[in-house]
């Protein structure tokens, strides 16, 4: 992608963001917000060399109470707050989220919990 081309997606995406800042809250637009929110994660990951997976993580997730850790998969709950702890190997980040599913990450835990793949930028499916 060029620097004019990224130059114009940006403009592009502020007005999309200025839009939804105005907006109501509704699920529709929340799911747009979150669309929204993973284009443009999309677009700094392109476009910015990122060797610290917890400043990805700080893009990905900018309203996360607390990010600990390091590595490509992400432990995350959204639940009274959204927190998230990075590990290097997938089996760590599994044994971490199965631990709070069995015992809730806090006193306002509503077990919305799942896993992330930072490099692949998407959720990582629960395995059967």
């Amino acid at each position: 992608m060029t620097r004019a081309e990224r130059a114009k997606l940006k403009v592009f995406m502020d007005a999309i963001d200025e839009f939804l800042e105005t907006a109501p809250v509704t699920p529709a637009l929340n799911m747009i917000r979150d669309k929204v929110l993973r284009a443009r994660v999309q677009l700094i990951d392109h476009t910015l060399p990122h060797k610290d997976s917890k400043a990805l993580a700080k893009r990905t997730w900018p309203r996360a109470a607390w990010i600990s850790g390091a590595g490509r998969y992400a432990s995350v709950a959204v639940c009274r707050d959204l927190t998230v702890i990075l590990f290097q190997e997938l089996a760590d980040a599994r044994a971490a989220k199965a631990l709070i599913d069995q015992t809730a990450c806090g006193g306002a835990c509503c077990r919305n919990h799942y896993l992330y793949d930072l490099e692949l930028n998407q959720r990582i499916k629960d395995a059967a």
